[in-house]
């Protein structure tokens, strides 16, 4: 399989954001009793993108209901994998196709 086949392309979109989903984690388990909105890193697909989510630890929680949702910044969306399915005022939640543990298997 080479870099150039959607298979690829899909499995690094995911993997790029599962790793910033678990940065996310660590600094949600430090923020979480906070009163004011705090930067969350961007969990789109694009290993590039490092800009700050604001917004409230418990809104991040929410977000994060099942395995397959993400928050991102508004356009932040790779509609081959995933559809947004929440907006809200500088963010949004995306939902994947699949679920990312299907995906990288």
């Amino acid at each position: 399989m080479t870099d150039q086949t959607p298979d690829w392309r899909e499995q690094r979109v995911v993997k790029n954001e599962l790793s910033f989903r678990e940065y996310n984690e660590r600094r949600d388990r430090i923020e979480h009793d906070a009163d004011d909105q705090v930067p969350f890193v961007c969990e789109c697909g694009d290993e590039a993108c490092i800009r700050a989510v604001m917004m409230l630890p418990a809104e991040w929680e929410a977000a994060h209901t099942a395995e397959d949702r993400f928050v991102v910044l508004p356009d932040h969306v790779f509609l081959d994998v995933e559809r947004v399915i929440e907006r809200y005022d500088g963010y949004w939640v995306v939902e994947k196709f699949e679920l990312p543990s299907e995906t990288l298997s």
